[in-house]
């Protein structure tokens, strides 16, 4: 193989300089055959070569021919698999600023492969503790839940047509198989969660420090604003499943007590919190849903203080708002509906193990809570006057 000498490596990379696009498209193209066969040689000859990466990222970021440019962005998803050095570079260079800018000209509601290689190479370079700080710094993790509401949503960029007329950009994707659909939106959650160091996301790496400014980055650009589209139809369960546990991998965080308590940022006035406890003890979300949200829900009312006096103070109706405050229903009053139905027989029985688990919640390891919240609580009994 060509390869096998560092010298004609540099000299295969030379040609990603050439004027011509075909030229460049057929270097590259002979490379990733070699790479294949020869990942060490490829990736040696790379770093060997010190315009090697800025002519790939060039081809990346300016080339007008799309066959070229997916070419180049097929030849980096190879090169950040798992060499650091590489990924360093490549990140160094602007990768993910270019990427996210190529999400914005895909629809990411159908799935495509190109939407789908760009996935792939920001997670390769998302699980480096360098690259993650780069990404942070330049506005990449806004970046990154923005795409992940857009996915959400089935839209593309802000502006583009199908944001003036999203029942035809529905219709238009009724071809599209439900596995394809979300897809995009579940490897954006995956990098996401790489990035809050979630125990149980694969590729998360890095010390403590560097995971908290991430955790924190997400909290603070509105990852958890996406909860309530838990409560729409459209999601599948499986995307439903990942934005729960992104829910559990940030929740523990005290800047999760403010989000959770901010107003659904798409608009209304319920805030979030009150929302997913709705949603918990209500009717109609499948039981997988409602077993993994009930999990991330006590563990995070179990961490703050706060929550926990909020959740049992509103047990007690409001003195002049019956079972709603301004910001919607309260989350004890879902509770207190329930635990009635229960009392006449109306109730099920998993409807009442999450409710009774999240009071469990609200009261653990919480002497403050218990002394002083539960006292004070007016809670009316089917039995007497109060």
């Amino acid at each position: 193989f060509a390869m096998r000498s560092t010298d004609k490596g540099r000299q295969l990379f030379g040609l990603l300089r050439a004027r011509d696009a075909s030229t460049q498209y057929d270097a590259m193209v002979v490379l990733q055959r070699i790479y294949h066969h020869l990942p060490e040689s490829v990736n040696n000859a790379l770093l060997s070569d010190a315009m090697a990466v800025n002519s790939l990222m060039i081809i990346l970021q300016s080339c007008s021919i799309d066959y070229v440019r997916n070419e180049s962005l097929s030849f980096l998803l190879l090169l950040t698999a798992d060499n650091a050095q590489i990924q360093q570079a490549v990140t160094m260079q602007g990768l993910p600023e270019t990427l996210f800018a190529m999400l914005d000209e895909e629809d990411l509601g159908r799935g495509g492969k190109v939407a789908r290689d760009v996935l792939k190479c920001l997670g390769n370079v998302a699980g480096n503790i360098t690259c993650q700080r780069c990404i942070r710094e330049t506005g990449g993790v806004a970046m990154l839940v923005l795409a992940m509401d857009k996915a959400l949503g089935g839209r593309r960029a802000a502006g583009t047509d199908e944001d003036d007329d999203e029942d035809a950009s529905n219709t238009n994707r009724l071809d599209v198989p439900e596995e394809a659909r979300w897809a995009c939106f579940l490897m954006l959650a995956d990098i996401a969660l790489v990035f809050a160091a979630a125990a149980d996301s694969p590729g998360a790496s890095g010390g403590a420090a560097g995971e908290k400014e991430s955790l924190e980055a997400l909290i603070r650009h509105g990852a958890l604003g996406l909860l309530p589209r838990l409560t729409e139809e459209g999601p599948s369960l499986d995307a439903k499943l990942r934005l729960v546990r992104l829910l559990d991998a940030l929740g523990a965080n005290p800047l999760a007590l403010e989000a959770l308590n901010d107003v659904d940022p798409r608009g209304g006035t319920a805030a979030i919190f009150p929302t997913l406890v709705g949603l918990l003890v209500g009717r109609g979300p499948p039981l997988a849903l409602r077993s993994a949200l009930g999990r991330a829900l006590c563990r995070a009312v179990a961490r703050h203080s706060k929550l926990q006096e909020y959740l049992l103070a509103s047990l007690s109706p409001p003195m002049d708002h019956g079972t709603q405050s301004a910001e919607g229903v309260l989350p004890g009053r879902s509770i207190v509906a329930l635990l009635e139905q229960a009392a006449v027989g109306l109730s099920e029985p998993e409807h009442l193990w999450f409710a009774l688990h999240l009071l469990l919640a609200g009261m653990r390891d919480n002497a403050d809570v218990k002394g002083a919240a539960l006292p004070t609580m007016r809670i009316a009994d089917p039995g007497g006057d109060e």
